[in-house]
Order: structure tokens, then sequence, then C-alpha cells
């Protein structure tokens, strides 16, 4: 066990001197280093610079604030109406005269393009939620707790009626995709 020991320190030792620079060596590149310096500008940062930058939140979404006063109702007292429900054609077995390879595929776009605008809003509200976070904790601005708070409410509320949303859109999809080809695949599909 000695053996190993100090066999394994003699290596440790041997391969220490072999990798180490001298004096002479660093103090040359150090040189070469400060040669190829010369010249360029410094710029200096003191902690005096330091404290006069201020925080700011990594995520900043202008997209929701500008959908979000554009959808404010012009009174204030007024309630917000809440959007219609969309109403989608129904759907009808591929197989049927009523359906054409022409409707089927501007179902299945209709459908698609509803689900990806009900998961951007997912993401996009997620992304608002995130950094109003991230300003209740930071409060390095003069905005409140209370008002951020409020705000963290509202998009909330928001982000679970677009999870909603983007959940019945998701489910018709593929509830439209199944039906398809249980019964039967459309003309298009057979070349």
């Amino acid at each position: 066990m000695k053996k190993l020991v100090a066999l394994l320190f003699l290596l440790l030792w041997l391969t220490s001197i072999a990798s180490s620079q001298s004096l002479a060596e660093m103090a040359k590149k150090e040189k070469a280093r400060r040669q190829s310096l010369k010249g360029k500008k410094v710029v200096l940062v003191t902690n005096a610079d330091l404290s006069k930058v201020t925080k700011k939140p990594a995520v900043s979404n202008s997209e929701i604030q500008k959908s979000a006063a554009a959808a404010k109702p012009a009174e204030k007292n007024a309630p917000a109406p809440s959007p219609p429900p969309q109403i989608l054609p129904p759907v009808l077995p591929p197989n049927s005269d009523a359906l054409m390879d022409k409707e089927y595929e501007a179902r299945k776009v209709q459908l698609e393009e509803a689900f990806k605008k009900a998961d951007e809003m997912v993401d996009l509200l997620t992304t608002k939620l995130n950094s109003l976070w991230q300003a209740f904790y930071s409060l390095n601005d003069m905005t409140t707790r209370d008002k951020i708070q409020l705000q963290i409410s509202d998009i909330y509320a928001k982000l679970i009626t677009a999870q909603d949303e983007a959940g019945r859109t998701k489910q018709e999809l593929e509830k439209f995709l199944t039906t398809t080809k249980r019964e039967g695949t459309p003309k298009i599909w057979i070349k």
C-alpha cells in the first residue's frame, strides 16, 4: 500500500515539474501580451459606475402590453367584453359527398391555425407572467408590489383561459384527424 501511494505521489510530482513554466518564460509571455495590447483603448469600470447601473427585466414583451392596451375598453367602469366563442363548421365523415378534398384541407388548416394561435398566446402569456414575477422580486423601479401582484393575477387568469382554449383546439384537431383515419381517407390522399 505504501509503495502504491509513493508511486502515485512520485507521478504527480513529476507531472507538475514537467508541466510547470519557469519564471523567465512567464515573464516573456506577459511582455508579449502587453506589447500586443499597446495602443488599444482601455475601459475602466469603477464601483461608482456599477452603482449607477439599474437592473432591467430580462424579458420584455411589448406585444402583450400593446394587445392588452388595445383590448381595454374605453370606459374603466365597464367590464371587458368576453370574446365570442369560435364556431367552427361541424366535422363530416370524409367519405360523404359533402366533404370534398378542398373542404377537408381547409378545415384541417383552419383547425391547425386555431391551435397554433392558441399555443402562441399561451407561450406569450407565460413569458409575460415570468417577467412580472421577475419584476416583483427585483423591485428596482418605483412600482409597488400591489400593482405588480394585480398584473400577475390578471395575466394568470388570461393564461388559464388561453391554456383551456389551446387544449380545446388541440382536442378538436385530434378528433378531426382520428375521425378521418377511422372512417376512411379523403380522395386527396389516394395517388
